[in-house]
């Protein structure tokens, strides 16, 4: 399958592969050279997690009340601490 880049550098992927990939329009796209060759992958929101030199990476965006879920957690360990003190 070939496809050619316009004078504007765009390059149309064709409806069969868009299809089979899932892709939409405004699909965030990540582009990588490598030895002379180009790969094209999907940000899709599945990725939120990545492995960078061994360590997995959040780079998702966080939602809601963080602050307010954080405090409870914080609340519930030190009732947990607490109760393991007492006889």
């Amino acid at each position: 399958m070939e496809t050619t880049v316009d004078r504007f550098g765009r390059v149309v992927i064709p409806k069969r592969v868009r299809d089979d990939l899932g892709l939409h329009p405004g699909t965030v796209l990540r582009v990588e050279e490598r030895g002379g060759a180009v790969r094209l992958s999907a940000l899709h929101e599945e990725e939120s997690l990545v492995e960078e030199d061994g360590v997995l990476v959040f780079r998702g965006r966080a939602e809601g009340d963080l602050v307010s879920v954080a405090e409870k957690l914080r609340e519930a360990r030190l009732d947990d601490v607490v109760a393991s003190l007492l006889p």
